[in-house]
């Protein structure tokens, strides 16, 4: 079993960088991309989510692996992150029915604030956000596309950020980390539940066309068993296998002393070489004792060759 790899891709504003890592941290490949964000109108910023998001995430994982040398089969878990507060509506299928607007920096909807602010009151503004809307919402950029592109309203399936769509395309899996969703899109989720509030959704957007929250840690696109199965034990096995040749050979050696002193009589394997030992049989004792530093020597081969597990990283 050859050691695990784990890859890591982030998307920013003008670029995009990954990195390659074995199992214990080591860098083994780094490649890094650039890309445009067009400005097509006054406080209008845009990125094109399925040339330079996705494109960069393809560009960039393939120069890694290409890099690296690496069996893609080997690489266990990929991590996304990219911009923070976009909002990009796709379709049933994921492709993006328009460019993605940026976060802070795209400015359109300050129209939409102020219909939201006129809409629920300053003071329910404050007590959400603890400040007014500002162009780091996500909530007023989905009432722009709402009301100044109906077209594409209409046809949106969800309303995504840089890294949902990423994971999406990569998954089919529609998630949003909780720190995104719980702050750049409030108040459309429940802070307690994770779950899309109905009654805030209505003059924004349908509960189900948010993505479901998660932790950023957690994983998407696999059962809790093929995560165990192709992550968690290839990393927990050198600790867990000589936790256990730890535990077996404590036991081993308190069990023989129990044993020893409650039965005397009983043959174990120190009893007799100590025995030998005391009536002079040397070369008995001596054979005893080698028995038993080859079962070691076994368990040690079945712990680091058939288990697949290097004990020496354990210690």
């Amino acid at each position: 079993m050859g050691k695990a790899y784990f890859m890591g891709i982030d998307t920013g504003t003008n670029s995009s960088k990954g990195v390659l890592m074995d199992e214990t941290g080591k860098v083994v490949a780094l490649h890094a991309t650039t890309h445009a964000m067009t400005n097509p109108k006054p406080n209008h910023y845009e990125h094109d989510a399925e040339k330079d998001w996705w494109g960069d995430f393809c560009t960039i994982s393939k120069a890694l692996i290409e890099k690296s040398g690496v069996d893609p089969k080997d690489i266990k878990a990929v991590g996304a992150s990219a911009l923070g507060a976009d909002c990009l509506p796709v379709d049933e299928d994921c492709p993006p029915l328009r460019k993605a607007i940026l976060y802070g920096i795209d400015a359109r909807a300050t129209d939409e604030m102020a219909q939201l602010t006129e809409m629920y009151g300053e003071e329910q503004i404050l007590a959400w956000y603890g400040r007014p809307l500002c162009s780091s919402d996500v909530m007023p950029k989905i009432l722009w596309i709402k009301n100044k592109e109906p077209e594409v309203y209409a046809k949106a399936h969800k309303f995504l950020t840089g890294s949902s769509y990423i994971t999406a395309k990569l998954t089919g899996e529609y998630v949003v980390d909780r720190f995104l969703g719980l702050a750049s899109f409030n108040p459309l989720y429940d802070p307690k539940t994770w779950q899309p509030v109905p009654k805030y959704c209505e003059p924004i957007c349908r509960p189900d066309q948010l993505a479901t929250v998660k932790e950023a840690a957690d994983i998407a696109g696999a059962s809790f068993w093929k995560r165990m199965a192709t992550i968690i034990v290839p990393l927990a096995k050198n600790g867990f296998i000589s936790g256990l040749m730890l535990v077996f050979i404590s036991i081993a050696k308190e069990l023989d002393l129990i044993i020893i002193m409650m039965t005397p009589t009983t043959r174990t394997m120190s009893y007799l070489a100590f025995t030998y030992s005391q009536e002079g049989y040397a070369q008995m004792s001596d054979a005893i004792s080698v028995c038993v530093l080859l079962f070691i020597l076994f368990c040690y081969i079945f712990a680091n060759k058939v288990a697949g597990a290097d004990i020496g990283k354990s210690w």
